[in-house]
């Protein structure tokens, strides 16, 4: 803690199941760390943060088993990043934002 806001590495639990491990800065996620949207379950990203959103290099796993290895922007796919399909199908290339 720091002036009563979380700082360093710690964890956070929501009451709705989500949680995050990882490091805080002023009390926002900022540098690496692990979101989970559920214990059992769910959405799942890995990698960087700041000011509390998905920002530069990451993996964002979705429950379906879609994921998508990149970078991000502002919570938002951005730059050079593959997007793959549980069917097979992929896509290599350029993001802006989130498209």
């Amino acid at each position: 803690y720091y002036f009563g806001k979380f700082n360093g590495k710690g964890r956070f639990f929501w009451s709705n199941g989500m949680s995050y491990e990882g490091e805080f800065e002023h009390g926002m996620r900022h540098g690496e760390g692990t979101w989970r949207q559920a214990q059992d379950g769910g959405d799942v990203y890995v990698g960087q943060y700041f000011d509390d959103k998905k920002h530069g290099q990451g993996k964002y796993i979705w429950a379906s088993g879609n994921w998508y290895l990149g970078g991000f922007v502002n919570d938002q796919r951005e730059g050079y990043g593959e997007m793959h399909w549980i069917d097979g199908s992929v896509y290599k290339g350029e993001w802006k934002a989130g498209i």
